[in-house]
């Protein structure tokens, strides 16, 4: 289990400080067995997402049935981004059968519609990494690991609901999910 490569989450570092952190500053969220980056600024075309989620090690490729579910998260805690890039563009070509790699698809944060656009369009940016399970760092001094299932709930920085109990989310993925393998590292 030590040799996972493994990711921060600071859940309760901002409850720590005196300061009052709003969702739309907090560039991480969980749901179900993804975590999730998100560049809200429109400085990125498709190619520059790409690369950005790539130096992240990190996904850029958002399925149809992550869509759904996180477009509506993404609008409830980044009100201000209207699309995103969130597609590897030639992969959607082939899923829509429409092989034009002069376009691009960005994603509609509003209403989770899929539209054609400019690759060289300058949107925000969304990356995807599957997560293995945490470990929790508790307050009172207590550790303890939790199943993939369960980050969600636990390690969510837009949640308050344990920030009394836990102070420190260490979350732990896949080595090599990026390359579509699912590899623990040992």
């Amino acid at each position: 289990m030590n040799n996972i490569l493994s990711i921060l989450v600071i859940v309760c570092l901002f409850l720590m400080s005196n300061q009052i952190v709003a969702d739309k500053d907090i560039p991480w969220f969980v749901h179900d067995d993804n975590m999730y980056f998100i560049d809200t600024q429109a400085n990125y075309t498709s190619e520059n997402a790409n690369n950005v989620c790539i130096k992240k090690n990190m996904l850029y490729k958002l399925f149809l049935i992550d869509i759904k579910h996180i477009m509506p998260l993404v609008a409830q805690y980044y009100d201000n981004v209207q699309a995103v890039w969130s597609f590897q563009n030639y992969n959607l070509g082939h899923h829509t059968k429409n092989y034009n790699i002069n376009f691009c698809y960005k994603v509609n944060t509003i209403n989770s519609e899929i539209v054609k656009t400019d690759c060289n369009e300058k949107l925000a940016v969304v990356c995807k990494r599957q997560v293995t399970g945490a470990t929790l760092y508790n307050f009172d001094g207590t550790q303890e690991d939790i199943d993939a299932d369960e980050v969600a709930e636990y390690c969510n920085p837009h949640s308050e609901e344990y920030d009394k109990k836990i102070q420190l989310c260490l979350v732990h993925f896949y080595t090599a999910d990026v390359d579509l393998k699912q590899t623990k590292r040992s």
